[in-house]
């Protein structure tokens, strides 16, 4: 089950990869690495963080929010 989960997570963080090229972000990007850095060890959820941020324009502070509330 951990090679399962281990492919899970890095084809999440694949995907948000390929949706930064999409909207034209490079993975240098200072919220990209951001993120990245938030989600340190929960890559799974690293595409809708990323989606969350920018499509839907919820601020820093909001997603940092919602992983204090899940540790």
């Amino acid at each position: 089950m951990a090679h399962i989960h281990r492919f899970r997570v890095n084809e999440n963080v694949q995907q948000a990869k390929a949706y930064l090229k999409t909207k034209k972000i490079t993975e240098e990007d200072s919220n990209y690495k951001w993120i990245r850095q938030l989600l340190k060890g929960q890559e799974g959820y690293v595409l809708w963080f990323v989606r969350q941020f920018f499509d839907n324009n919820v601020s820093r502070e909001d997603l940092k929010s919602l992983i204090d509330l899940q540790i």
